[in-house]
Order: C-alpha cells, then sequence, then structure tokens
C-alpha cells in the first residue's frame, strides 16, 4: 500500500479542477460555434423565403466578431444582400383636397410599426402588405399594395379624410370673382377687335376713294379708242384703279369679319347679376327689332 502525502494530493486535485474547466471551455466554445453555424443556416433559410427582415436579424447574431472570421464575414455579406433587396415605402397622408396630414399613425398587416408618417420610407418584406393609418380625428383609412423586391421608396399617396373647409376669402372669394374677370377681358378683346375692324373698314374707304379717282382719271385721258389724248397714262391710273379697289375689297373684308367677331365677344361676355348688356326681343304694334339694355361696368 502506498500513502499519499497531503501535497501531492493537493496537486492532484489542483489538475482535476483544470482539466474540468477546459473540458466545460471546451464545450461552450462548441456550442456558441454551432449557434453562430445555426444562425447562419437559418438566415440563409429565411432570406430564401422572402423573410427578409427577420433574416437580418437572425443574421446579425453570427456577423459578430465572437463567431470567428470565417462565419462572421459569410453573414456579414448576408445581410449587406438582404439591404439591397429590402423594398421600402413611403406613405404620403392627404385629405380629400390633396392637402398634407401630420401626426398620422400607421400599422402594418395589423401590427403597430411605431411609424409616424412624415416622409421618411418604411422598410418591409416583398409581398402584399396592408397598411392602416389613422389621423387625429379622422377614421382609420386602409390601402393593400404589392411591393417588390428591390424597390426602394415607393410612393403612394392615403386619403384619410374630407377635405378641409376653405380659408375666407380664398378659393371661395377667387370663384366669386371669375366670371366678372372672365367677363372683362372678353369685353376688352372685343374692344380691341372692334378697333381693328373699324381701322380695317376706314382703309378700305379710302381705296375705295382712291380706285375711284384713277378710275375717272384713266376714262378723261382715253374716254374711247378713237379719243385717247394719253393711252399711257390711262393704262397707269386704270392698273392703278384695280389694285386700289382690290386692297378696299380685302380692307372691307377683314373689318367686317373683325366687327362680327368683336359684336359676339361683346355681348357673349359674362355679367355679374347686376351690371352688363342683355339682348332680347322687341315687338311693338307697328314694328319689330332686338332690344339692347344694360349698363357699362
Amino acid at each position: 500500500m502506498i500513502w499519499l502525502t497531503p501535497r501531492p494530493l493537493a496537486v492532484s486535485l489542483v489538475a482535476c479542477a483544470v482539466l474540468g474547466l477546459s473540458a466545460r471551455s471546451a464545450s461552450a466554445d462548441d456550442d456558441a460555434m454551432t449557434q453562430c453555424i445555426a444562425a447562419s443556416d437559418r438566415g440563409l433559410d429565411l432570406r430564401k423565403q422572402g423573410k427578409l427582415m427577420e433574416a437580418r436579424r437572425i443574421l446579425a447574431a453570427c456577423a459578430a466578431a465572437a463567431c470567428g472570421p470565417d462565419i462572421s464575414s459569410v453573414c456579414q455579406k448576408r445581410i449587406v444582400d438582404i439591404n439591397v433587396a429590402m423594398p421600402s415605402i413611403i406613405l404620403l397622408p392627404k385629405d380629400g383636397a390633396g392637402r398634407d396630414v401630420v401626426g398620422v399613425q400607421v400599422a402594418v398587416d395589423g401590427a403597430p410599426s411605431g411609424h409616424t408618417l412624415d416622409g421618411r420610407p418604411i422598410a418591409v418584406d416583398p409581398g402584399t402588405h396592408v397598411f392602416r393609418v389613422l389621423a387625429p380625428g379622422q377614421p382609420p383609412a386602409e390601402r393593400t399594395f404589392v411591393i417588390a423586391e428591390g424597390a426602394k421608396d415607393r410612393r403612394e399617396m392615403i386619403e384619410v379624410g374630407p377635405a378641409l373647409p376653405a380659408p375666407q376669402g380664398g378659393a371661395e372669394a377667387a370663384g366669386k370673382e371669375a366670371p366678372q374677370a372672365s367677363g372683362s377681358g372678353r369685353k376688352t378683346a372685343a374692344y380691341v377687335v372692334g378697333g381693328v375692324g373699324l381701322l380695317a373698314v376706314a382703309g378700305g374707304a379710302v381705296f375705295g376713294l382712291l380706285a375711284s379717282s384713277q378710275w375717272s382719271t384713266s376714262k378723261s385721258d382715253c374716254a374711247t379708242a378713237l379719243q385717247c389724248n394719253s393711252y399711257s397714262n390711262a393704262v397707269t391710273a386704270h392698273n392703278n384703279a384695280w389694285t386700289d379697289a382690290t386692297v378696299a375689297d380685302i380692307a372691307f373684308a377683314v373689318g367686317g369679319v373683325a366687327l362680327v367677331t368683336a359684336a359676339t365677344l361683346f355681348f357673349t361676355a359674362p355679367t355679374s347679376p347686376t351690371t352688363g348688356f342683355r339682348v332680347a326681343p322687341a315687338v311693338a304694334r307697328d314694328s319689330a327689332g332686338l332690344a339692347l339694355t344694360g349698363s357699362f361696368q
């Protein structure tokens, strides 16, 4: 029988304890590495299923330095790929008049997203999603969208309430003044076109007088073939008379069209209830015609 002294016994106990701790440490490292590998595989499966949000969350665990450079680099590359493929949408809440509405909350597929719609994009998985928005003092509104993978910052308008009343003196006042402004503009155009018509008629009258004068000169210079004092002067006067008459005819035609157009613009221009002109049939015992009534604005 061999008896151990106290000192060798203590050394043996310490050695056993160290070996036990080393074994537990190796086992813990193996468990951690197993979890890293499992996270990498799980993230890849979720990526293939289109569950990008959850896949990115799972891969963040194996992208840590504790998983070692090999596994960590693989997980980091997969996260980059998911970020590129991750679609996003920008919801624009509007009232019935198309104005922006602030303070609108949104739920995605029935779950509160924690987002307030402020123009920033919301990341979602690709696929069909139901967005439910709630504006202060308004009933909820829902829209369903099919979001494609890789579609970034898709913009969609959601109507969340009726049109707010327009401020006093705004659109309503402008609407009341519009017919008057339109009528005034048409009357101004009528005056301008009418002025052009009068000038054309006056020009036609002048050229008509010139044509008449030239024709008289032609006849006086050469009344007949046997009584022709100056044949060349007669021919020149005749040609001038023909030209002036043609110009007069054109001027009268242009003036007539302009005057008719001016009259049409003037009498069809919108007027206010208390001012303007009105054309109505007028029938008397011995005559009939049109009566023009109204006042200038």
